[in-house]
Protein backbone atom coordinates (compact mmCIF):
# COMPACT_ATOMS: atom_id res chain seq x y z
CA UNK A 1 0.00 0.00 0.00
CA UNK A 2 1.22 3.46 -0.45
CA UNK A 3 2.18 5.77 1.34
CA UNK A 4 1.37 9.13 0.33
CA UNK A 5 3.25 12.01 1.07
CA UNK A 6 0.85 15.12 1.42
CA UNK A 7 2.23 18.52 -0.13
CA UNK A 8 2.66 21.13 2.11
CA UNK A 9 2.27 24.94 0.34
CA UNK A 10 4.67 26.36 -1.05
CA UNK A 11 6.09 29.61 0.41
CA UNK A 12 8.51 32.20 -0.76
CA UNK A 13 9.91 34.71 1.03
CA UNK A 14 9.79 38.30 -0.08
CA UNK A 15 11.50 41.36 1.36
CA UNK A 16 8.92 44.83 1.81
CA UNK A 17 10.74 48.26 0.50
CA UNK A 18 11.08 50.53 3.53
CA UNK A 19 9.27 53.80 2.75
CA UNK A 20 11.27 56.82 1.14
CA UNK A 21 12.94 58.43 3.52
CA UNK A 22 12.77 56.10 6.35
CA UNK A 23 16.08 54.32 6.95
CA UNK A 24 15.48 50.36 6.00
CA UNK A 25 15.90 47.75 8.95
CA UNK A 26 18.51 45.82 8.30
CA UNK A 27 17.77 42.01 7.74
CA UNK A 28 19.80 39.40 9.12
CA UNK A 29 22.03 37.42 6.79
CA UNK A 30 21.08 34.04 6.34
CA UNK A 31 21.97 31.22 8.19
CA UNK A 32 23.33 28.25 5.89
CA UNK A 33 22.57 25.13 7.07
CA UNK A 34 24.98 22.46 6.14
CA UNK A 35 23.08 19.22 4.27
CA UNK A 36 22.26 16.70 6.30
CA UNK A 37 23.84 13.03 5.23
CA UNK A 38 22.40 11.24 2.12
CA UNK A 39 23.95 8.19 2.71
CA UNK A 40 20.58 5.89 2.56
CA UNK A 41 20.45 2.35 4.23
CA UNK A 42 19.58 1.17 1.17
CA UNK A 43 20.17 1.86 -2.25
CA UNK A 44 17.44 1.38 -4.86
CA UNK A 45 18.93 -1.27 -7.63
CA UNK A 46 16.33 0.10 -10.78
CA UNK A 47 15.29 3.46 -11.45
CA UNK A 48 13.11 4.23 -14.51
CA UNK A 49 12.64 8.03 -15.13
CA UNK A 50 10.29 8.95 -18.06
CA UNK A 51 8.38 12.61 -19.17
CA UNK A 52 4.60 12.58 -18.34
CA UNK A 53 2.77 14.86 -20.86
CA UNK A 54 -0.44 13.93 -20.01
CA UNK A 55 -3.24 15.54 -17.26
CA UNK A 56 -2.98 12.66 -14.87
CA UNK A 57 -0.61 12.77 -11.58
CA UNK A 58 -0.61 10.85 -8.69
CA UNK A 59 2.55 10.47 -5.96
CA UNK A 60 4.78 10.79 -4.66
CA UNK A 61 4.74 8.06 -2.60
CA UNK A 62 6.54 5.04 -1.05
CA UNK A 63 5.71 1.37 -1.84
CA UNK A 64 6.72 -2.02 0.04
CA UNK A 65 9.27 -2.21 -2.47
CA UNK A 66 10.43 1.22 -3.73
CA UNK A 67 9.27 4.74 -4.68
CA UNK A 68 6.39 5.48 -6.95
CA UNK A 69 5.56 9.11 -8.51
CA UNK A 70 3.28 9.81 -11.80
CA UNK A 71 3.42 13.25 -13.84
CA UNK A 72 5.05 15.19 -11.00
CA UNK A 73 7.59 17.92 -11.37
CA UNK A 74 10.78 19.10 -9.58
CA UNK A 75 9.01 20.81 -6.76
CA UNK A 76 6.73 17.83 -5.47
CA UNK A 77 9.89 15.59 -5.83
CA UNK A 78 11.84 17.92 -3.13
CA UNK A 79 8.74 17.65 -0.69
CA UNK A 80 10.42 14.46 0.13
CA UNK A 81 13.72 16.31 2.30
CA UNK A 82 11.47 17.34 4.41
CA UNK A 83 11.74 21.08 3.41
CA UNK A 84 8.21 22.77 1.84
CA UNK A 85 9.54 26.31 1.02
CA UNK A 86 11.62 26.26 -1.80
CA UNK A 87 14.06 28.65 -3.48
CA UNK A 88 16.03 28.61 -7.07
CA UNK A 89 14.18 26.12 -8.66
CA UNK A 90 14.30 26.12 -12.28
CA UNK A 91 11.56 27.16 -15.58
CA UNK A 92 11.89 23.68 -16.30
CA UNK A 93 10.71 22.20 -12.84
CA UNK A 94 7.07 21.97 -14.21
CA UNK A 95 7.77 19.43 -16.21
CA UNK A 96 6.38 16.13 -15.14
CA UNK A 97 8.06 12.91 -14.70
CA UNK A 98 7.18 9.19 -14.13
CA UNK A 99 9.55 7.46 -11.75
CA UNK A 100 9.54 4.17 -10.59
CA UNK A 101 12.05 3.04 -8.35
CA UNK A 102 13.05 -0.35 -7.07
CA UNK A 103 15.21 -1.88 -4.29
CA UNK A 104 17.04 -5.16 -4.94
CA UNK A 105 14.75 -8.51 -3.70
CA UNK A 106 17.26 -9.51 -0.94
CA UNK A 107 16.36 -5.68 0.73
CA UNK A 108 12.37 -5.48 -0.13
CA UNK A 109 12.18 -6.76 4.43
CA UNK A 110 14.26 -4.28 5.17
CA UNK A 111 12.78 -1.32 3.08
CA UNK A 112 9.44 -2.16 4.68
CA UNK A 113 10.92 -1.27 8.24
CA UNK A 114 12.59 1.48 7.35
CA UNK A 115 10.88 5.10 8.71
CA UNK A 116 9.90 7.90 6.24
CA UNK A 117 12.81 9.66 6.56
CA UNK A 118 15.14 6.56 5.90
CA UNK A 119 13.25 6.13 2.85
CA UNK A 120 13.50 9.87 2.03
CA UNK A 121 17.29 9.19 2.02
CA UNK A 122 17.16 7.15 -0.96
CA UNK A 123 14.76 9.40 -2.67
CA UNK A 124 17.76 12.17 -2.37
CA UNK A 125 20.88 9.95 -3.63
CA UNK A 126 18.67 9.06 -6.48
CA UNK A 127 18.09 12.51 -7.70
CA UNK A 128 21.42 13.71 -6.95
CA UNK A 129 22.46 11.35 -9.24
CA UNK A 130 20.08 11.10 -11.63
CA UNK A 131 19.22 15.06 -11.66
CA UNK A 132 22.61 15.99 -10.96
CA UNK A 133 20.78 17.91 -7.81
CA UNK A 134 22.87 20.20 -5.65
CA UNK A 135 21.32 21.94 -2.40
CA UNK A 136 21.65 23.50 0.62
CA UNK A 137 19.69 24.61 3.94
CA UNK A 138 19.41 28.33 4.81
CA UNK A 139 17.23 29.15 7.71
CA UNK A 140 15.44 32.90 6.98
CA UNK A 141 13.77 35.29 8.94
CA UNK A 142 10.27 35.83 7.59
CA UNK A 143 7.52 38.19 8.78
CA UNK A 144 4.55 36.34 10.61
CA UNK A 145 2.79 36.03 13.61
CA UNK A 146 3.58 35.63 17.32
CA UNK A 147 0.97 33.38 19.43
CA UNK A 148 0.75 34.25 22.42
CA UNK A 149 -1.92 33.42 25.59
CA UNK A 150 -4.72 35.95 25.24
CA UNK A 151 -6.60 37.62 28.64
CA UNK A 152 -8.16 34.90 30.51
CA UNK A 153 -5.75 32.27 30.08
CA UNK A 154 -5.48 29.45 27.94
CA UNK A 155 -8.67 27.08 27.36
CA UNK A 156 -7.85 23.66 26.70
CA UNK A 157 -6.13 20.92 28.93
CA UNK A 158 -3.00 19.48 29.05
CA UNK A 159 -2.70 15.68 27.81
CA UNK A 160 -2.53 13.09 30.52
CA UNK A 161 0.47 11.06 30.35
CA UNK A 162 0.37 7.92 28.59
CA UNK A 163 -2.98 8.27 27.19
CA UNK A 164 -3.50 5.87 24.60
CA UNK A 165 -6.58 7.60 23.42
CA UNK A 166 -9.00 4.25 22.54
CA UNK A 167 -11.90 6.48 21.12
CA UNK A 168 -9.07 9.14 19.32
CA UNK A 169 -7.12 9.63 16.69
CA UNK A 170 -5.64 6.71 14.76
CA UNK A 171 -1.91 6.67 13.20
CA UNK A 172 -2.06 3.62 10.15
CA UNK A 173 -0.03 1.37 12.71
CA UNK A 174 -3.07 1.75 14.83
CA UNK A 175 -1.80 3.58 17.82
CA UNK A 176 -3.00 7.18 18.74
CA UNK A 177 -2.14 10.22 16.27
CA UNK A 178 -0.59 12.69 18.86
CA UNK A 179 1.21 16.09 17.57
CA UNK A 180 -0.93 16.71 14.74
CA UNK A 181 -3.97 19.14 14.09
CA UNK A 182 -6.49 16.95 12.42
CA UNK A 183 -9.32 18.40 10.18
CA UNK A 184 -12.51 16.57 11.03
CA UNK A 185 -15.68 15.89 8.93
CA UNK A 186 -17.65 18.71 10.97
CA UNK A 187 -15.42 21.19 9.96
CA UNK A 188 -14.19 20.77 13.55
CA UNK A 189 -10.71 20.87 14.30
CA UNK A 190 -8.62 18.38 16.96
CA UNK A 191 -5.45 17.57 18.33
CA UNK A 192 -3.97 14.88 21.14
CA UNK A 193 -0.93 15.63 22.89
CA UNK A 194 0.05 18.46 20.73
CA UNK A 195 2.97 20.76 21.70
CA UNK A 196 2.09 24.68 21.11
CA UNK A 197 5.09 24.56 18.79
CA UNK A 198 3.44 22.08 16.80
CA UNK A 199 -0.19 24.05 16.86
CA UNK A 200 1.77 26.80 15.45
CA UNK A 201 3.51 25.16 12.79
CA UNK A 202 0.43 23.94 12.10
CA UNK A 203 -1.79 27.01 11.64
CA UNK A 204 0.54 28.97 8.89
CA UNK A 205 -1.55 27.90 6.34
CA UNK A 206 -4.72 28.98 7.68
CA UNK A 207 -2.96 32.30 9.13
CA UNK A 208 -1.38 33.19 5.61
CA UNK A 209 1.63 33.90 7.42
CA UNK A 210 4.24 31.60 9.59
CA UNK A 211 3.31 31.40 13.26
CA UNK A 212 5.60 31.50 16.22
CA UNK A 213 5.21 29.87 19.83
CA UNK A 214 5.65 32.84 22.34
CA UNK A 215 3.00 31.14 24.82
CA UNK A 216 5.16 29.84 27.30
CA UNK A 217 3.29 26.77 27.14
CA UNK A 218 5.83 24.10 27.35
CA UNK A 219 3.79 20.82 27.57
CA UNK A 220 1.40 18.59 25.44
CA UNK A 221 -2.25 19.13 25.29
CA UNK A 222 -5.55 17.81 24.00
CA UNK A 223 -7.44 20.61 22.56
CA UNK A 224 -10.76 20.94 19.64
CA UNK A 225 -12.63 23.63 18.41
CA UNK A 226 -15.82 23.81 15.88
CA UNK A 227 -14.33 26.24 12.37
CA UNK A 228 -15.56 26.13 9.17
CA UNK A 229 -11.97 27.41 8.33
CA UNK A 230 -10.98 29.61 4.65
CA UNK A 231 -7.76 27.77 4.12
CA UNK A 232 -5.06 29.58 3.03
CA UNK A 233 -4.87 32.95 2.20
CA UNK A 234 -4.84 33.89 -1.48
CA UNK A 235 -1.64 35.30 -2.12
CA UNK A 236 0.06 33.27 0.50
CA UNK A 237 2.24 30.82 -1.66
CA UNK A 238 3.87 33.90 -3.17
CA UNK A 239 5.39 36.24 -0.05
CA UNK A 240 3.78 35.92 3.02
CA UNK A 241 5.08 39.54 3.33
CA UNK A 242 2.28 40.34 1.15
CA UNK A 243 -0.25 37.90 1.93
CA UNK A 244 -3.82 39.71 2.91
CA UNK A 245 -5.68 37.82 5.59
CA UNK A 246 -7.90 35.46 4.61
CA UNK A 247 -11.70 35.81 4.02
CA UNK A 248 -14.69 33.87 5.69
CA UNK A 249 -14.49 32.82 8.90
CA UNK A 250 -11.40 34.59 11.19
CA UNK A 251 -8.41 32.04 12.27
CA UNK A 252 -8.07 35.08 14.49
CA UNK A 253 -10.99 35.04 16.39
CA UNK A 254 -11.60 31.37 16.30
CA UNK A 255 -8.41 30.76 18.38
CA UNK A 256 -8.91 33.83 20.54
CA UNK A 257 -12.36 33.10 22.22
CA UNK A 258 -12.60 29.33 21.58
CA UNK A 259 -8.76 28.22 22.59
CA UNK A 260 -7.84 31.64 24.20
CA UNK A 261 -4.69 32.19 22.12
CA UNK A 262 -3.94 34.87 20.37
CA UNK A 263 -1.57 36.12 16.85
CA UNK A 264 -0.18 39.17 17.50
CA UNK A 265 1.54 40.20 13.94
CA UNK A 266 5.08 42.12 13.73
CA UNK A 267 6.93 38.62 14.77
CA UNK A 268 10.17 37.74 12.54
CA UNK A 269 9.67 33.50 12.06
CA UNK A 270 13.09 31.90 11.24
CA UNK A 271 12.15 29.24 8.18
CA UNK A 272 14.31 26.98 6.79
CA UNK A 273 14.36 27.16 2.86
CA UNK A 274 15.80 24.58 0.84
CA UNK A 275 18.08 26.17 -1.96
CA UNK A 276 18.86 24.67 -5.07
CA UNK A 277 22.56 25.51 -6.24
CA UNK A 278 21.97 23.21 -9.38
CA UNK A 279 19.64 20.43 -11.35
CA UNK A 280 19.91 19.38 -14.73
CA UNK A 281 16.59 17.12 -16.14
CA UNK A 282 16.97 13.55 -15.98
CA UNK A 283 18.10 11.30 -18.82
CA UNK A 284 15.54 9.12 -19.46
CA UNK A 285 15.45 5.22 -19.34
Amino acid sequence: MNRILLLCGLVLCGCVAAPRGASAQAQPAPVIKAASPTTPLIRFEVVSIRRNNSQYARGPGFTDDGFTVENNGLWSLLTTFGVSRIVGVPDGARIGWDIRAKVADSDVEAWKKMTFQQHALAVRAMMEDRFHLKWHIETRQTPGYAMVVAKGGQKFKEATPGDAYPNGFKNLGGGPLTGVLMGLRDGSYGAQAITMGQLADSLEGHAGKPVVDKTGLTGKYDLNFKAEMPGRAQDAAVDPATASEPTGASIFTILQEQLGLKLEPGAMVPQDFLVIDHVDPPTEN
